[in-house]
This record gives structure tokens, C-alpha cells and sequence, in this order.
């Protein structure tokens, strides 16, 4: 079974680290596996960047509206 976040190809690679016995070929099958989950943490970081920047004018302006109706500027 897949978890939710779980890289493509991260399963058939556990299968053959499990199955493999040569410990020359499972450093290999190890290396893919590490390379396979930095692209993917390096993938999630600039996702969540890119997420945060598209969010942030919204957050501005959430925050000046908040100031707005909590007695700031332009209320008496």
C-alpha cells in the first residue's frame, strides 16, 4: 500500500533492497533510494515556497483589514 506523500517508485525500489543479497548491488539499490528522496524533499521545499509567496499578498491583506476592524485607522 502507497502512503499519500510517497515518491513514485519508492516501493519497487524497497522491494528490490529487501530481495537483493549482493551488498555491492544494494548499496546501488541504497544510493537510488537517496537520491529518489532528496529530489522529492528538494520538489516538497520549493512547492511549500512557492505556496507561502502566492499566499503572502493575501495575508497582508487579511492583516490591514484586521487592523482596520479592530478600532485602527480610519475609526473613531
Amino acid at each position: 500500500m502507497a502512503l499519500p506523500n510517497e515518491p513514485e517508485g519508492w516501493q519497487a525500489l524497497q522491494r528490490m533492497a529487501q530481495e537483493e543479497r549482493d551488498p555491492v548491488r544494494l548499496a546501488g539499490i541504497i544510493d537510488q533510494m537517496n537520491c529518489l528522496l532528496s529530489w522529492y524533499e528538494g520538489r516538497a521545499a520549493v512547492s511549500a515556497a512557492n505556496k507561502e509567496k502566492a499566499e503572502a499578498p493575501q495575508k497582508q491583506k487579511s492583516e490591514r483589514r484586521d487592523l482596520g476592524q479592530e478600532g485602527g485607522v480610519g475609526r473613531a
